[in-house]
Parts: structure tokens; C-alpha cells; sequence
């Protein structure tokens, strides 16, 4: 494919991963040399609503309702991410406890979160985020692979308002982890502020945009501008998570070792006066100077991530063949269920996660925005491929069989 330099959405739209890939690395570098996890936090404020606006700006009020007269897409919608789906991270994260020989086979989140092990942490926050399908930068990489990106712009809003139900659940389960009836408030308050202010806000706006422009020529067409601003956004946004986690980990790790370094010191002092050595505050998430167990866990989460993103595909394909869906259905479908709402989902799990283990899930849900990436370069060269061996028949043929 060649972009014309001058048609710039064509243009970053074709280039987005190398875009993406780029404003996670700026983020990174930034985030290890200037400590400035408050700045990018405040920043990711801003950035993640921006983003939903303009991925909303490109859902008209009309085509989501048109979209409900294709009941076989919406069924394979619905089945694949939030029955198929689920099942397929239930049985990953069963697995992976296994493997790490975690005692407690209930999978409650108190438990989970307690232990103070970061690779608890990412198969809890890895399996929330794989339970949630992708609302903004899937439809471009949908379009790129020839899929309907139109019919799956337009059920974007009923994916957001399905997994919004299944986080509450999840969020209610966090709040039981609460120790007094205050926090648990305040984490309810948390919560639904997150949805409002990152969700529901920038949806009402881009439908209130959308009724305005068409009586006013300035709002047209910034609105237009803003709709083909997805992917600049997108690796804005991506950026300034990667920097907020970065400085967050890298100055944990920092004070940590200050500390532990100081405690020795203070330790060594102590024996030589025949004094008892003070023990270490363990409240942290992760170990003072466990670099180790912090690169394992990492890795943990990557090959994690890439078993999902392997496997997750075939449950796509899979739901097409049996609702029956066209090839560039299926398409979008195998992509809906592939790509995940890591992006959207940071506030809403910061909201209900434990206070001290916030950067460690700003990681996690980088870590799982890295390893999709990745995939979903493979997937442009795949899954067209495979959707034209399996899927022959036409949109249009399909509806003429039933």
C-alpha cells in the first residue's frame, strides 16, 4: 500500500504501529530520567477521555442504530468477547496459578492482591483487561486488514456498556477488599467517577458535537479534524502511560534501594554495638530491590499476554463460523475479540486497585499494549489470509442463504 504523504489520517493510519512503538519508547526513556509520574498522571487525565472523544466522534448516532438490524454480528460480538472469551482467561489464569503453585484456587480478589507478589498481580489485572474488548484504535487496524470497520465502529458504544457491567462486578469484588466502610466508599466514588469522566462524558459530548455540526460550519469541521486525530492521540496517550509507569517503577526501586542500603548500613552499625537488626516495612507490592522477581514477573506477564494473543483468533474465527458471519465480518470480528481495552481500562483498575500497587498495574497494562502490538503486525498479514481461505462467501451471499 502507498500513502500519500499529504492525505495525513492515510498516512498515520498506515504507520500507526511504527507510531505507537516510537511514543512507548520517547515514554519509557522519559520516564527512567525525569521524575515526573505526577506530571504524566495528570496528563493521562486529559489524554484518555481526548482519546474516547475522538474514537466516539466516528460512531453517528444513526449507524449504531442501523447496526442493530445485523443480528448474527452482534450475537458474534457478544458470544466471542464476553462468553468465549472470559473462558479462554479463566482457563489461562487457572493455568498460570498453577504453574506459579499458588495455594488458593478460589481466585478472590482479596487474596490475590494481599500476597504482595507482583505475578499475582498480573494474572488478576491481566485477566480484567483480557475480559475487555478494544473501543478505540482496533477499528484501524480492522480497516487496514480489508474487515468491516464500519459495522464495527458502530457497535463500539454496546461493547463499552457490556464490559462496563462485567467491571462492576469486578469492582465489587475489589471493594470486599477494602478494611473499613470509608474506604470502601471512597473506592465506589473512585470507580464511577473513572466511568463517567473517561466514558460516559466523552461519549455524551461527541453526539452532542455530532447534532451541532450540522448546523454550524466551525464545529464541522473541527469535529472532522478531530475524527481523523485518532492515531496521534492514540500514541500521545500511549506515551504518557509509558512514561507514568517507568517513573513509577524506576522511583520505587530507587527509594527502595536507598532504604534497603540505609537499613544495612543502619544494621551493620547495630551488630557492632550488639544491638537487634530493625526489620524492613514489607507493605510495599514488590520487594525492596527485587529486581529479579520484578523481570520475572514481567515475563510472566509477556508469554501471558502472548499465549492470548495466539489463541484469542481461532475463538474469533471460531464464532464466525457459527453465527454464520461473511468475510469481512469475520474479519472484524477475529480482531474485536484479539484486541483488548487496555488503554481506556488503566483508571478504572487504578480506581479499585490497592494503593500501593498502582505503578505495578500502570506495568501490567503497558506490558499487555506491547506484547498486542506486536500482534497485531502479525495479524495484518494472518488473518486476511486466513479469512479468505475459510470465509469465500460475500456478505451479501451469506444473507441470501438464511
Amino acid at each position: 500500500m502507498v500513502c500519500n504523504h499529504r492525505n495525513w489520517p492515510a498516512f498515520f493510519e498506515h504507520y500507526q504501529i511504527w507510531f505507537y512503538c516510537v511514543a512507548i519508547v520517547i515514554g519509557l526513556v522519559t520516564g527512567c530520567f525525569s521524575p515526573i509520574s505526577g506530571f504524566a498522571n495528570r496528563a493521562l487525565q486529559v489524554m484518555l477521555p481526548l482519546l474516547l472523544l475522538v474514537t466516539f466522534l466516528q460512531v453517528p448516532c444513526a449507524a449504531i442504530v442501523n447496526s442493530f438490524s445485523d443480528k448474527r454480528f452482534i450475537a458474534g460480538l457478544i458470544v466471542g468477547n464476553f462468553l468465549f472469551i472470559p473462558a479462554l482467561v479463566f482457563l489461562l489464569l487457572w493455568s498460570g496459578l498453577s504453574w506459579l503453585d499458588f495455594p488458593d484456587k478460589q481466585l478472590s480478589f482479596s487474596t490475590l492482591t494481599s500476597g504482595n507478589n507482583p505475578y499475582l498481580y498480573f494474572s488478576l489485572f491481566g485477566a480484567i483487561l483480557l475480559c475487555a474488548p478494544c473501543v478505540d484504535y482496533v477499528v484501524s487496524f480492522c480497516r487496514m486488514a480489508k474487515g468491516d470497520a464500519t459495522a464495527l465502529t458502530a457497535m463500539l458504544p454496546v461493547l463499552l456498556i457490556v464490559q462496563l457491567c462485567f467491571l462492576f462486578l469486578w469492582g465489587v469484588m475489589g471493594f470486599g477488599n477494602t478494611t473499613t466502610l470509608a474506604d470502601e466508599r471512597q473506592k465506589i466514588g473512585e470507580f464511577l467517577f473513572s466511568v463517567v469522566s473517561v466514558l460516559v462524558l466523552p461519549l455524551c459530548i461527541a453526539w452532542l458535537l455530532q447534532g451541532i455540526s450540522r448546523h454550524n460550519k466551525f464545529i464541522s469541521t473541527s469535529t472532522s479534524v478531530m475524527e481523523k486525530s485518532v492515531v496521534p492521540v492514540t500514541a500521545l496517550t500511549l506515551m504518557v502511560i509509558a512514561t507514568y509507569a517507568s517513573s513509577e517503577i524506576f522511583s520505587t526501586f530507587k527509594n527502595c534501594c536507598s532504604a534497603a542500603e540505609n537499613t544495612s548500613l543502619f544494621g551493620l552499625n547495630n551488630r557492632l554495638s550488639g544491638e537487634n537488626l530493625p526489620m524492613l516495612d514489607n507493605a510495599e507490592p514488590v520487594s525492596c530491590c527485587d529486581k529479579k522477581q520484578l523481570s520475572g514477573a514481567f515475563l510472566y506477564g509477556v508469554l501471558f499476554y502472548a499465549l492470548y494473543a495466539f489463541l484469542a483468533p481461532f475463538i474469533g474465527f471460531l464464532t464466525a463460523k457459527l453465527t454464520r458471519l461473511g468475510r469481512k465480518k469475520a474479519i472484524a470480528l477475529s480482531f474485536s475479540v484479539s484486541t483488548r481495552n487496555s488503554l481506556v481500562l488503566l483508571p478504572l483498575l487504578l480506581s479499585i486497585a490497592p494503593s500501593g500497587g498502582r505503578a505495578l498495574i500502570t506495568g501490567v497494562v503497558l506490558t499487555q499494549t506491547c506484547v498486542e502490538l506486536v500482534a497485531e503486525i502479525i495479524y495484518l498479514r494472518l488473518i486476511p489470509r486466513y479469512a479468505q481461505k475459510h470465509f469465500r462467501c460475500q456478505e451479501t451471499e451469506c444473507e441470501q442463504r438464511l
